[in-house]
């Protein structure tokens, strides 16, 4: 899960922020401050992204414990879980 969508997960890959945002346009417009070229749903960005996994990972992590500081989830994502459970297997 992600808050508000999947796209605060890419957005994490860039900056660490806990500001909330009312729709995923708005995040998308926060990616494009970082990188232009983000299209939803673009077969390339995953390529684009992968140098960046490591500050993403750590993103996450510091917006998952300030949530749990605050009481929030605006943003927040579960999917740096899923990235590290997927390269725990392929190690």
């Amino acid at each position: 899960m992600s808050w508000p969508c999947f796209e605060i997960w890419v957005l994490l890959h860039f900056a660490m922020t806990t500001r909330a945002f009312n729709a995923c346009a708005d995040v998308i417009r926060e990616i494009r401050r970082h990188y232009a070229g983000y299209a939803k749903g673009s077969a390339v960005v995953f390529a684009d992204l992968e140098a960046r996994l490591d500050a993403a990972l750590v993103h996450a992590g510091q917006l998952r414990h300030h949530n749990q500081a605050a009481g929030g989830q605006n943003p927040s994502t579960a999917v740096d879980e899923l990235v590290t459970y997927l390269k725990n297997l392929k190690a």
